[in-house]
């Protein structure tokens, strides 16, 4: 890891409102629901009645631990990136390419041996640690993107903005 870049991590509480259980149903859809297989995918949506039933699912389906991984940089622009894996390609390229030199929030779950990752609650827990720093702008992005600008660009479209009065 560059010695440039300041990281600091800290951990969120699992969250788990149900006892231990070897295997629970929720467990159970969750494998179908993390699947790479497209099959398994609509099968666990096939689980479901209607919307309301999934929607109950989401909502009480266990949170998983929570890591937050910080690198340092302007804090005018707070990228927030929901991941399963921060030492992984796509994070480590949103740090060494998309988004170097902004302050970087990266909400860590599901990843081995946890494999509850939750995308709301990950990017809530992030927007919240980035308005700790009262920033002019909080992005939020996934870290499987691709670079098409450079992030001066995106600075620049920003500031843009803010010079026109559509800013907080």
């Amino acid at each position: 890891m560059s010695d440039e870049i300041s990281m600091n991590r800290l951990r969120c509480p699992l969250i788990r409102d149900f006892k231990d259980l070897f295997f629970s149903l929720v467990d159970y859809h969750n494998s179908f629901f993390m699947s790479n297989d497209p099959k398994k995918i609509l099968e666990f949506y096939d689980h479901f009645k209607n919307r309301e039933e999934l929607i109950r699912w989401m909502k009480e389906r266990p949170h998983g631990a929570t890591y937050i991984h910080e690198v340092e940089g302007d804090k005018d622009i707070v990228v927030v990136i929901p991941t399963s894996d921060f030492n992984g390609k796509f994070a480590k390229t949103c740090r060494n390419e998309i988004f170097k030199g902004l302050h970087m929030i990266f909400v860590e779950s599901g990843g081995i041996g946890d494999f509850y990752f939750n995308y709301a609650h990950n990017c809530n827990a992030g927007i919240k640690k980035a308005l700790e720093y009262n920033p002019k702008w909080i992005i939020l992005s996934n870290d499987d993107i691709e670079k098409i600008h450079p992030i001066e660009l995106l600075i620049k479209e920003l500031n843009n903005f803010n010079n026109l009065g559509c800013h907080k």
